[in-house]
């Protein structure tokens, strides 16, 4: 590698960079000095590669062994250069890779580092000539690791924030010590900072990191040198393994399948649950890395681990009709640069594939991706989505240095090499400081066109939008995104019959042919524009007079003549969709979404609630308020002023409506409120404007999502009504008389402050003040007093620091919001406070112990309480135990209840940011002789259920009406034997009858559940036998079976599959005595020929652990959507079924895979009309625990 004829880098070397570097300490060199070292950099001495760049072997002249980083040139270069010369120039640790200079020159980046003989652990763990490692030396790896990472993170006046913790970044010395590697993420933090804001895109809601993150990551690579293998995605993903194995007492066996002796049991167990617990979901329950340290040497004891990850970990990837995201999973991460590959077809893939089309692109230097690789699954997963046009659009989502860049460089270069597939592969690096015109010119340059004499955008939209047409099938691949780009932005305007059809589609209506001419006349005044043509469009939806059809002609013909500025007139467009708004109340509800930061989702329901607090919309009731406010919404969207986005809260898994702005609309509200808003929101601002800039006309201001450090300034504002402070992670200090002189103030919101432990006393006479949002302040502990905030609405101070409520909180009569969620209280609630609020319609009590919402014995009295709050819609509160819950439960009010999270003790399974109305019972022995099973009461509208402990429970035939319920999960109950029985439901029905309750209560249940979970039931001897309705079970997809000793079948029928269309998993694990999958009724028994079976969407079927599994069906199983079939320890499992696709092919044409051990796949028995040879091509050797189905 010739180094010295290198490209330059453009802006690198400096006096400030220089003088810094020599502060810190390590030795400058120059090229020349690293290509001696290096042997000129010889193919020979090169030891190791990726998106950083080359690493090679060298020798000092004194003979001393050294790793030399050569740094690739890239936009971040110096960027990776600085955080490894600084972060490493600060740091000295036995456990810390040394390092011993750099070299800074305009050619060459580079890094001296200490030569470590060992290599990475990732090669320990990962390849096999290093298997003889004993398990002693892997834990001493592990501690080794600990303690450099709590060097990093307490031992220095700064903390350093590794945020890339992996196998390959941790080095092995000679003896295999273990040192820490690859700063080029690091950052400095000060101390008494745990959490800082890395994301800097406007619009962002941002993620919060600290030295947690590092908890995190450690705690991954840690189940990685447990198994000794990679943690896997999907199913197979080793962390959940461990973690349901620990949960059901079978980590000791997980252990030694392992392969871990017997004398070292004690060590893994330790490690397994330190693992857990670094790897919380929630940072505040991952422990420091001191306390990981001493739970590793046995220092300190290493308490029960909580259930650690969300549910969406275990779930698979969720593949979009027209995208498709790849998650890097993490908690909390380093901001996240995405890539992504955008097909634009035009015509069929041809079937010919014999020739190469010429000029289609460059290939591209880059790792060749062999073996099973994460990063070639990816990459041909995303292949196999472009050629097969099953994909337009695909995101590449992870932190940096993943791989994402990679995987993309192995698509382009696969795609250039496929056959008349695509006539153009354009590969383009977008950078944080890209801009459209910038993109235009890759672009351009890829195509051959020459743009650099034409100025006007649209016209250079124009020209490039041709060129592409031209060329029929193209592939972008874009490269180092940081935030969203539409091609729309690139190639802007639309052909007039597609610019006409979209207008049509807006105005939604049919003309008479007079007023049709005067419309394409309108249209053809947006001249092309999507925005201009979806907002005129909306703004005259359902409009057919002809004379309103001319006056908006006269309008759009007017400010085209005398506006030449394509913004101005952009602009002038957009205001008439807003300027035909019905009245001032709609006008006024438009213009507060300016609020928000650019691109910006809310939810619909915060939406109306802002709306509704500021006074915008004002009705006799609750209802009638948000009945006008989604009015108010829907209109807002038909006008497409509003635009319909999937909200996805803080670490949830499922959307929910929301909406944003436009930018250009946003910009367009900004101007017509310039005079009585001030907004500034997410741009970076680091300080509030000067006290002038505050005009006393000013009635709403938005500071959200910025960087600001402190308030010092008191500005006059008597009309501001509304202030958003919310999302400025750096914000420690606010003066005292801030809020002196906003007397008028309705609306405050301080949310996710996290560095603010205290608030000025002037907030306490803020006398007309609706809502007081604190949510997310972690470090607050104190509110001033409210006792003077009588009109206060809504009081949010969830996820605070506060211990005790707020001086004044039993004046706020007229609350309807009280949100207290994951508060540490050192006292009890107050008995009868609760009830004081007579007008409450939520109460979050959430993540509060019971102990402290009331006193044990007491909750007859505190459902009384409950049941005082006659406007209660939204609750989430724990109980103690099943009695004090029953005294709530069954009454009219707690069955009027909309929305609710409901728990009785601490539930294993279940996130708390599992989205919908949840149910989680998990009661213990001494209780449970109080528990009948009629006295069970289940609201109707449940959407997740979870039932844990309930050993006197034979049956869920009785729990009727749960027809909203969408996941269901039973643990640890004694006495079930069936989960869904005919003849049982038969029974409560004919008891029910004339009672009053309904009979087809039980065959009503049920219809809209997706997934089953089971687990250590020991009775449990079939999952459903019998179902008559055929509604039942019919959205059902996935059924998870664990630790069922007792279990004879799952289906006691193959009748009951034709209720189960939609069942997509199987999965079956640590049931010891299931010996078939479906078994048969007498009248099957009695059938001489061999019915075959369908289910239609089946993908995934596993068996682990099952040893006297006999028989999956003995007959035909048609199942056209079947990709997997996995089998592990299930030696009794002689003979497949013959599966076969719904046009009787065979076998399925969707099956990819079946994983098994040689030796179970050698023992199987074939039928003559099903030979192995036809399954043989799927067959792929694994086996446990790398390919469980864990």
């Amino acid at each position: 590698m010739d180094m010295k004829n290198s490209s330059r880098l453009e802006g690198t070397s400096s006096d400030s960079v220089e003088k810094c570097l020599r502060e810190l300490g390590p030795k400058s060199y120059s090229n020349d000095d690293l290509m001696r070292f290096t042997s000129n950099f010889s193919e020979s001495n090169k030891i190791g590669s990726g998106g950083y760049g080359e690493v090679y072997k060298g020798q000092f002249p004194d003979g001393v062994l050294v790793a030399v980083k050569v740094l690739k040139e890239m936009d971040v270069v110096e960027e990776t250069f600085m955080a490894e010369a600084i972060t490493m120039g600060k740091a000295y640790h036995r456990n810390l890779v040394k390092l011993y200079g750099y070299c800074f020159e305009h050619d060459m980046k580079a890094l001296v580092y200490e030569y470590m003989e060992n290599g990475s652990l990732d090669k320990i763990l990962y390849e096999s000539h290093h298997s003889n490692i004993n398990w002693e030396k892997l834990y001493v790896i592990a501690i080794d690791t600990a303690k450099g990472l709590n060097y990093l993170h307490n031992d220095l006046d700064e903390q350093i924030i590794h945020y890339d913790i992996k196998a390959a970044n941790v080095l092995l010395e000679k003896n295999f010590s273990a040192k820490i590697t690859d700063f080029g993420l690091a950052k400095l933090m000060n101390k008494d900072v745990s959490r800082v804001d890395l994301t800097r895109i406007r619009g962002t809601a941002g993620s919060q990191v600290g030295c947690k993150c590092d908890v995190y990551s450690f705690g991954m690579m840690l189940f990685e040198i447990l198994g000794k293998r990679r943690n896997g995605m999907e199913e197979n993903w080793f962390p959940g393994q461990v973690w349901k194995a620990y949960d059901n007492g079978k980590l000791e066996q997980l252990i030694r399948v392992c392969g871990i002796p017997k004398k070292d049991y004690e060590e893994a167990t330790i490690l397994s649950k330190v693992a857990l617990w670094c790897a919380q979901h929630s940072s505040k329950l991952r422990p420091s890395m001191t306390n990981v340290v001493l739970m590793l040497e046995k220092t300190i004891q290493v308490e029960n681990p909580p259930f650690p990850f969300l549910l969406g970990q275990f779930s698979n990837s969720l593949k979009l009709q027209s995208v498709q995201v790849i998650p890097q999973v993490y908690s909390e991460v380093y901001p996240t640069r995405n890539e992504s590959v955008h097909v634009n077809m035009h015509l069929p893939i041809a079937e010919d594939l014999a020739t190469l089309i010429p000029n289609k692109g460059i290939k591209l230097p880059t790792t060749t991706l062999v073996g099973k690789t994460t990063a070639l699954k990816y990459s041909e997963m995303v292949l196999h989505w472009i050629v097969n046009d099953e994909i337009v659009t695909i995101g590449i989502h992870g932190m940096g240095g993943v791989g994402k860049t990679t995987i993309l460089k192995n698509v382009y270069n696969q795609l250039l090499a496929t056959q008349n597939c695509f006539e153009k592969i354009i590969w383009v690096t977008v950078s944080k400081d890209a801009n459209v015109s910038k993109l235009q010119n890759d672009v351009a340059k890829a195509v051959d066109l020459n743009l650099s004499r034409e100025d006007d955008m649209l016209e250079r939209s124009r020209l490039l939008l041709q060129a592409l047409e031209q060329r029929k099938r193209v592939v972008f691949v874009f490269d180092d995104m940081w935030q969203a780009i539409s091609l729309v932005d690139i190639v802007k305007p639309l052909p007039e019959d597609e610019a006409w059809e979209l207008f049509m589609k807006k105005v939604d209506v049919e003309f008479l042919p007079e007023v049709t001419d005067i419309a394409k006349m309108v249209a053809e005044k947006c001249c092309g524009l999507p925005l201009a043509i979806v907002t005129v469009g909306g703004a005259m939806r359902g409009n057919h007079d002809i004379n309103d059809w001319k006056v908006a002609l006269d309008e759009m013909t007017d400010f085209s003549t005398r506006i030449t500025d394509m913004e101005d007139y952009v602009f002038e467009c957009l205001k008439f969709s807003y300027e035909r708004l019905a009245n001032e109340k709609l006008k006024n509800c438009f213009l507060y979404g300016a609020l928000y930061p650019e691109d910006y989702a809310i939810l619909d329901t915060e939406m109306v609630d802002c709306w509704i607090i500021n006074g915008l919309i004002k009705g006799k009731n609750k209802q009638i308020e948000i009945r006008q406010g989604q009015f108010i919404l829907k209109k807002l969207k038909e006008h497409c002023l509003f635009e319909t986005v999937d909200y996805y809260g803080l670490l949830s898994k499922m959307s929910t409506g929301g909406v944003k702005m436009h930018d250009l609309i946003r910009d367009m509200a900004l101007r017509l409120t310039s005079k009585s808003f001030m907004v500034q929101a997410g741009v970076l601002l680091t300080s509030l404007p000067n006290e002038p800039e505050w005009g006393e006309d000013l009635e709403r201001a938005s500071f959200m999502c910025n960087v600001i450090k402190e308030i010092s300034i008191s500005p006059r504002c008597p009309n501001l009504s509304t202030l958003f402070l919310s999302q400025n992670y750096e914000l420690k200090d606010i003066t005292h008389d801030f809020f002196v002189n906003m007397q008028c103030l309705m609306v405050l919101d301080l949310n996710r402050n996290d560095r603010i432990n205290l608030l000025p006393d002037s907030i306490s006479d803020l006398v007309n003040l609706r809502a007081l949002h604190l949510s997310g302040c972690t470090r607050l502990e104190k509110v001033p007093s409210l006792a003077k905030l009588v009109l206060l609405r809504t009081l949010e101070i969830d996820r605070t620091s506060i211990e005790e409520l707020p001086e004044g909180i039993e004046m706020l009569v007229n609350l309807r919001c009280l949100n207290l969620n994951s508060i540490t209280l050192r006292k009890r609630i107050p008995m009868g406070l609760i009830s004081k609020f007579s007008e409450l319609q939520k109460l979050d009590l959430g993540g509060i112990h019971a102990d402290k919402v009331y006193a044990f014995g007491s909750g007859a009295s505190f459902a009384e309480e409950l049941l005082r709050l006659k406007e209660l819609e939204n609750l989430n509160i724990s109980f103690h135990c099943f009695s004090d819950y029953a005294s709530y439960g069954g009454s009219a009010k707690f069955n009027g209840l909309k929305c609710f999270r409901l728990k009785i003790g601490e539930s294993v399974i279940l996130s708390p940011f599992d989205l919908g109305n949840v149910m989680s019972f998990t009661t213990f022995s001494s209780e449970n002789d109080q528990i009948t099973q009629n006295a069970i009461s289940i609201l109707e509208n449940t959407e997740i259920l979870e039932v844990s402990g309930f050993n006197d429970l034979t049956s869920f035939c009785n729990w009727g009406g749960l027809i909203q319920l969408r996941e269901f999960y039973i643990q640890r109950c004694k006495e079930i034997d069936c989960i869904w029985s005919y003849l049982e439901c038969e029974k409560e029905e004919s008891s029910s009858s004339g009672t009053g309750i309904g009979t087809n209560a039980a065959s009503s249940s049920l219809r809209c559940l997706e997934r089953i979970y089971v687990s250590a039931c020991p009775k449990l001897y079939t999952v459903f036998n019998g179902i008559r309705n055929i509604g039942v079970l019919f959205c059902l997809k996935k059924l998870e079976i664990w630790f069922c000793d007792n279990l004879e079948n799952v289906f006691s029928s193959s009748r009951l599959l034709q209720h189960l269309q939609n069942l997509e998993e199987i999965e079956v694990q640590f049931c010891d005595g299931l010996g078939e999958l479906i078994g048969e009724d007498e009248e099957e028994n009695k059938r001489d020929t061999e019915t075959p079976i369908t289910i239609p969407k089946l993908k995934r079927l596993t068996f682990w652990n099952v040893p006297k599994l006999k028989s999956i069906w003995r007959s035909v199983m048609i199942c056209d959507s079947l990709e997997k079939i996995k089998v592990h320890n299930c030696p009794k499992l002689k003979r497949l079924p013959r599966f076969k696709g719904e046009e009787q092919s065979t076998p399925a044409t969707s099956l990819k895979a079946i994983k098994g051990s040689r030796e179970w796949w050698d023992s199987l028995e074939w039928d003559p009309a099903y030979p192995q040879n036809i399954l043989q091509p799927f067959f792929k050797e694994s086996y446990a625990p790398e390919d469980a189905g864990m």
